[in-house]
């Protein structure tokens, strides 16, 4: 839902810059670094601290590692 719009629905990016997650791009980070630059956002993308909690990020990591 909150992804989807530059990453895609199945992790393949439609927004230039974003990502390609079915593609492992930005995904070699360990999960601590990724749950940071979720909850701080980047460029475009906002920061989900308090849109997100820390167990939903973390799923959502999890998530992504299963999509290449």
């Amino acid at each position: 839902m909150h992804c989807a719009t530059c990453h895609g629905v199945s992790g393949i990016s439609v927004m230039p810059g974003a990502p390609n997650f079915a593609q492992n791009e930005g995904l070699m980070n360990p999960d601590g670094t990724l749950l940071i630059s979720i909850q701080s956002g980047k460029a475009a993308m906002p920061a989900y601290r308090g849109v997100l909690s820390d167990q939903d990020i973390l799923n959502v990591i999890a998530y992504l590692r299963t999509l290449n």
